[in-house]
């Protein structure tokens, strides 16, 4: 059973190999996900790469591969996203001219998801007056029973002024929070991308993406 984590996007690799000695055509192939007693889905931020693909022929020898990108948003062990769902059928022939289109549902394997290890919060003005200091600021909690340790980054940028924490190193005690608060003077006016922050947990060689989403602020003329 692979291990995953709430917030956390991973990728799902669906492979269809016919064993049929004819060839196929794959008319249709998506995931249909789960839901909770709640009626909420068991996982989001769902995107396929073969999502508009549609009618494709494969050989008897063939292979297809399908990609997701899936995030789970409940806890539990062995839950099961849902089913992989595709749509065949036996490819077009002097002695069958309109093969009937075949449905399958194949179950998506078992996952253990863990709570997130950490969850961040940003807040950012909407809006700001050039040359006037405005406050841009990130929350980070540790979900977890232990201390972890993070590299820490704030990358400058020649639209503002910044001023703030910059150490590269800090430790959260076991489900602690901090804080941090910096300064921005914008030095130009209209839609500004705000100075971009790098968190990464040292324990899992991992980056945190919701710090570093771009952020943006409107700035007007004094």
């Amino acid at each position: 059973v692979s291990t995953q984590s709430t917030g956390e996007p991973f990728l799902l690799m669906m492979e269809i190999k016919p064993l049929a000695p004819f060839s196929l055509v794959v008319h249709h192939a998506e995931i249909q996900i789960n839901t909770t007693n709640q009626n909420t889905p068991v996982a989001t931020d769902l995107s396929a790469t073969s999502a508009d693909v549609t009618d494709i022929e494969l050989a008897k020898s063939g292979l297809l591969s399908f990609w997701y990108k899936m995030t789970p948003v409940v806890v539990g062990e062995g839950v099961s996203l849902g089913f992989f769902v595709i749509q065949w059928r036996r490819a077009s022939s002097e002695f069958f001219p309109n093969p009937p289109i075949v449905t399958n549902k194949v179950p998506l394997p078992p996952l253990k998801i863990l709570p997130s290890p950490y969850s961040t919060s940003v807040e950012a003005a909407p809006s700001g007056v050039v040359n006037t200091p405005l406050t841009y600021s990130i929350t980070i909690h540790n979900n977890l029973p232990c201390t972890q340790e993070f590299k820490f980054y704030v990358k400058d940028t020649n639209l503002f002024f910044f001023s703030g924490y910059k150490m590269p190193f800090f430790k959260l005690l076991p489900y602690g929070t901090r804080k941090f608060k910096f300064q921005c003077v914008p030095l130009k006016v209209g839609k500004l991308a705000l100075p971009t922050i790098q968190v990464i947990s040292k324990r899992l060689d991992k980056e945190i993406k919701g710090a570093k989403t771009k952020r943006y602020v409107f700035i007007k003329p004094q």
